[in-house]
């Protein structure tokens, strides 16, 4: 709890990973969501160490308060949250 919401730790958004990685987790990200039939909003994480890439999880209800990454990945894209929900919204 004190690392996430009382600033005991870090998060780095977007991450700070090479081009190739973050192309190679996109594509799989990309193969998982189709293949699981995922539909609107997710996200997935993972863990890049010496041996590979581990994908870990597909969160299907992801946080959205301000210590959430959701709402960080979409102001790190340069995105204003609500016109990313109204989208969200209605291609529902």
């Amino acid at each position: 709890y004190d690392a996430k919401y009382n600033g005991l730790s870090r998060e780095v958004c977007p991450a700070e990973i090479p081009d190739a990685l973050a192309g190679q987790i996109q594509d799989i990200s990309v193969r998982i969501y189709k293949h699981l039939g995922c539909n609107g909003l997710v996200r997935m994480d993972y863990i890049d160490s010496p041996d590979g890439i581990y994908f870990l999880e597909v969160n299907i209800i992801p946080g959205m308060t301000n210590a959430s990454l959701v709402p960080k990945m979409v102001r790190a894209a340069g995105m204003d949250i609500t016109g990313f929900l109204t989208e969200i919204i209605e291609n529902a």
